[in-house]
């Protein structure tokens, strides 16, 4: 039966890290509110054990004052990961501008929230012939330019 105790405790408290990591002394304290309650009723019947629960309580707390805030690292570098990746899939690598992708989103962000939108369609006269004659690092200088001044 305490098996059973202590692995539904156990379970109850891995959901209270999962579902509140965010607020780490709340989740703390349903923590050591599931805990105790398990610790009381098995002291009620076995009072010799104070000391080893005692010293098994901080040893519990201690362990568990990290759970929540490495499982909050883990989710907000997951988060800032996931920001980095969709910044990088709507951005011109080599101009810093936004790409097609980049563009439909803006489109449909503009589309749902404003008037009509007007676009100006940029084309750069002779740049196969700079690609051409002066190769691909001087046309990717060019492009890098062009972009540092659409940028401005």
């Amino acid at each position: 039966m305490s098996i059973v105790v202590l692995a539904s405790g156990l379970g109850a408290i891995s959901g209270i890290v999962g579902r509140n990591f965010a607020a780490r002394r709340y989740a703390m304290a349903q923590i050591l509110i599931v805990d105790m309650s398990d610790k009381t009723t098995f002291l009620a019947a076995h009072v010799a054990f104070l000391p080893l629960i005692a010293v098994q309580t901080t040893a519990f707390i201690l362990m568990n004052l990290g759970i929540p805030r490495h499982h909050r690292a883990v989710t907000v570098q997951a988060i800032l990961g996931e920001l980095e990746s969709h910044g990088r899939s709507i951005t011109d690598p080599l101009t810093g501008l936004v790409n097609r992708r980049g563009l439909e989103e803006a489109f449909d962000a503009l589309q749902a929230t404003g008037p009509e939108r007007t676009l100006f369609y940029l084309d750069l006269d002779g740049f196969k012939q700079v690609n051409d004659r002066l190769g691909h690092a001087a046309g990717d200088a060019l492009l890098r330019e062009v972009g540092r001044r659409l940028g401005e």
